[in-house]
């Protein structure tokens, strides 16, 4: 019987952590279990517990109190009664030839059955390219990006549904795009190995950008013989976490080759007033959310149903303009989302013709909006 003593509150955090690897009502029963593994380095325990889908491993290690090393598995229905007792220490016992798992309380205890630890999928354990340490900016722009990735994989191409990672001697540049919408933006950090580029898978980046309080956030890239992994080390309170996540099999969209070199016209508009205009067009659009702009003395919007029995129509002021009038359409729904994430407190677009994507930047952001055509 092996024995190990953890305080409930950091199991739980490590579980749940843990937990976001784990793909729901997964066919194998395995993967409806966490890989735990007691590890003793310079007379000090640490549990390490992993959770996985065969794609992407999230592992979580912290302190514990226990004489030997080994391993087992930990049902997830455990991490319920976990979540439901108050803060204090708990003592595991573990039968690692029944693969049983008991957990004492002061009060109470519970016994669960997992399953054996070696049919656990090995973790990836190849050499690291070290890329840099990175600021938590990386982790509030990731959150951001994956607004912007295509979430139908029937017609979006794989690269538009992963987020592009570039090393730059800045730092980072992260590329975001549905082909409607495309965001790219730059967070600053210590680089190494500049050139490097690879296209995260996005449900891997929705489950980082949920944490909080990230410290010393190292990010690397494993290399196999038919894939690469992002691998990402960091700290949350007190707990180690490491991230190993598949990258999707593509290239990074090349964001310059769609970014105009010129502009027209160039507009600059308050934000909150555009917004309020957008929001009330969209209740007069059609199905496709279009809505056309005459940029001229004024910017005037307008939007239409399909059977033009309703009509939208609203002239605006702009604080700035240079160059020709012009007539363009856009979906009001993708400029919506994009006014959403600016930040200052008018927004400047940068337009070529009526069907060359708009620009609107803004310090480290560019975002570009593609055009709906106007019939003739």
């Amino acid at each position: 019987m092996k024995k190990l003593i953890v305080a409930s509150s950091t199991l739980r955090e490590a579980l749940l952590i843990g937990k976001m690897g784990m793909r729901k009502h997964s066919v194998l029963p395995i993967l409806e279990c966490f890989k735990c593994e007691v590890k003793i380095a310079n007379g000090k325990a640490s549990l390490e517990i992993t959770g996985t889908d065969l794609e992407n491993f999230f592992t979580a290690s912290i302190n514990c109190e226990a004489k030997e090393q080994f391993g087992f598995t930990l049902p997830s229905n455990d991490l319920g009664f976990i979540e439901s007792i108050s803060e204090q220490p708990l003592t595991l016992e573990i039968d690692t030839e029944k693969n049983t798992v008991a957990i004492h309380t002061g009060t109470e205890s519970v016994m669960s059955v997992g399953e054996s630890v070696e049919d656990f999928p090995i973790t990836p354990n190849l050499p690291l390219k070290k890329l840099g340490n990175m600021t938590t900016d990386f982790i509030a722009e990731l959150k951001t990006s994956v607004k912007y990735v295509c979430t139908d994989t029937r017609f979006g191409k794989l690269q538009y549904q992963g987020i592009g990672i570039e090393t730059t001697e800045q730092g980072l540049n992260l590329i975001a795009t549905d082909a409607w919408v495309l965001r790219q933006c730059s967070v600053n950090g210590e680089m190494e190995n500049v050139g490097t580029s690879f296209v995260m898978n996005p449900t891997v980046c929705k489950l980082i950008s949920r944490l909080k309080k990230v410290e010393d956030l190292q990010l690397s890239i494993m290399e196999g013989e038919s894939s690469t992994s992002a691998v990402l080390n960091f700290y949350t309170k007190r707990i180690q976490v490491t991230v190993i996540a598949r990258n999707l099999d593509c290239n990074v969209v090349d964001y310059k080759a769609a970014t105009p070199t010129y502009s027209t016209t160039t507009v600059t508009l308050n934000k909150k007033n555009l917004q309020q205009k957008v929001e009330q067009a969209m209740l007069y659009a059609n199905h496709n959310f279009q809505g056309v702009f005459s940029i001229n003395g004024k910017v005037i919007l307008t939007a239409q149903d399909m059977d033009n029995t309703k009509e939208f129509k609203s002239e605006f002021a702009h604080q700035h303009k240079e160059g020709e009038d012009l007539d363009i359409s856009f979906n009001l729904s993708f400029l919506k989302k994009v006014l959403a994430n600016v930040n200052s407190d008018s927004v400047t677009i940068e337009m070529t013709t009526q069907s060359r994507a708009a620009v609107i930047k803004e310090e480290g952001v560019l975002t570009l909006v593609m055009p709906i055509l106007l019939a003739a």
